[in-house]
This record gives structure tokens, C-alpha cells and sequence, in this order.
């Protein structure tokens, strides 16, 4: 039999494919974002993500949430391959043990190897929920960021827009279609502000809907029927 802990290997965070469901609805945008060329050139040079890092304390840190998720799946794997264990010893044992001992002992460990299942299935929804958490956590970051990114470039614009009517005051037409389209985009920006706070009320959504999960989790594993100890140690005298 192989042994169990081989699958408790260090965790990870799951891959940014688009088949795990990490599809970013900003991404082509920042095709065409000033501030997200910036951003990408200072990430290239230090590996930082200078938005990610700054909307984090609201979005969470997704790997650290996507790597427990991991973590448990693995633990379930482990628990799965324990029961599989436990359930072939008995077996085997039931093989060459006859007698009153032989018959307690196998009902036992078919129960422990139940209860393994049951804890691994449980644990096994927990990693599922966790990584979904953790996709959702990712979206909600890509979204602020791309809205901090859209602030930050109409608040550019809205800068060159006033200047070209500060530096063409004197011709009338020039001071009013700049300051008129800087005022375009300070409008602008103020919509985008109203948007962040929508996309924070959601960000409470989805913490609020996992805690009801982790509290629905806790009482699950806390259900599944335990080991029970054995009352008594077997003797020799007991096989018979």
C-alpha cells in the first residue's frame, strides 16, 4: 500500500487558466489604459503588482485563500487513502483472526474506515468552496482594479484637458472645449467612484455568503461519526 502523506505536499494557489475560470472582462482594456502600461512596466521591473497590493485589504489576498483550498483537497486525498488502508487491513486480518476478538476488531476498524470517508468527503467540499472563494476573490480584485486603472487615466485626461484650456485661454473656443471636456471627465470619475462602491457591497456579499458556508462546513465535519476508542486492549486470551 502507498503511503497516505505522500499527497501532503507543500500547497499552491490554482493556475491562472481560462478553463479554471480566471477570465478577467477588463483585460482588453488595459489594451488601450495608459496607467495599466505603467503598471505593467513597474511589474516587469520590481514583480509587484502595485493595484493588486493596493485593493487587496478590500479583495483579500485570492492565493493565500486558493492555496488552503489546496491544501484541504490534498488532506482529503490522504484521508481517502488512509480509509482504503484501514478498510484492506481489516480485511486481511479478517482472513487469518477467527473468534469472538476477530469479529469486534473488524466491525472497528470498518467504522474508523467510514468515519476517514466521511471527514475526506466533507474536507474533500471544503476545498471546492475554498478555491471557488478564491476565483471570486480574483474577480473582485481584476474589477477594482480596472476601475482604479479607469480613474486614474480619466483623471489624466482631465489634467491635460484643463491645462490645453489654461494654455489656450486667450483664444476663447480652446479654454472653453478644454475645461468643458475636463469637467466631461471629472463627471466621469465621479461615476466611477459610485461604481466602486457598488463593487465593495459586493465584495460583503461574498464575505458574508462564506462565512454562512464555513459555519454550514463546521457543523458537517463536526457530524461525521468520529473514531470511537477501544474500550478495552485485545489479548490473546480474546481470540478464541
Amino acid at each position: 500500500m502507498d503511503d497516505p502523506t505522500r499527497h501532503l505536499t507543500t500547497p499552491t494557489p490554482e493556475a491562472q487558466s481560462v478553463a479554471a475560470g480566471f477570465v478577467s472582462p477588463t483585460a482588453l482594456f488595459d489594451l488601450f489604459s495608459p496607467s495599466a502600461w505603467l503598471f505593467d512596466v513597474v511589474k516587469a521591473f520590481t514583480n509587484v503588482d502595485v493595484l493588486g497590493e493596493f485593493v487587496s485589504p478590500l479583495s483579500g489576498h485570492w492565493t493565500m485563500v486558493s492555496a488552503y483550498g489546496d491544501a484541504l483537497s490534498k488532506l482529503s486525498l490522504c484521508l481517502r487513502d488512509l480509509s482504503a488502508d484501514v478498510q484492506a487491513a481489516s480485511t486481511t486480518l479478517d482472513d487469518v483472526w477467527d473468534g469472538n476478538a476477530s469479529d469486534a476488531a473488524y466491525v472497528y476498524f470498518a467504522q474508523a474506515a467510514g468515519s476517514l470517508t466521511g471527514h475526506a468527503q466533507a474536507v474533500q467540499r471544503a476545498s471546492v468552496e475554498y478555491k471557488s472563494l478564491a476565483r471570486a476573490m480574483w474577480h473582485l480584485m481584476e474589477a477594482m482594479k480596472g476601475l482604479l486603472q479607469a480613474l486614474l487615466d480619466r483623471a489624466a485626461r482631465a489634467a491635460l484637458y484643463a491645462l490645453a484650456g489654461t494654455l489656450t485661454a486667450e483664444t476663447g473656443v480652446g479654454a472653453a472645449v478644454g475645461y468643458g471636456l475636463a469637467a466631461y471627465e471629472i463627471a466621469q470619475i465621479l461615476r466611477l467612484v459610485a461604481r466602486v462602491t457598488l463593487v465593495s457591497s459586493a465584495a460583503e456579499s461574498i464575505v458574508f455568503g462564506f462565512s454562512a458556508f464555513v459555519s454550514t462546513a463546521t457543523k458537517e465535519i463536526e457530524d461525521v461519526a468520529p473514531s470511537r476508542a477501544i474500550s478495552g486492549s485485545l489479548s490473546l486470551a480474546m481470540a478464541r
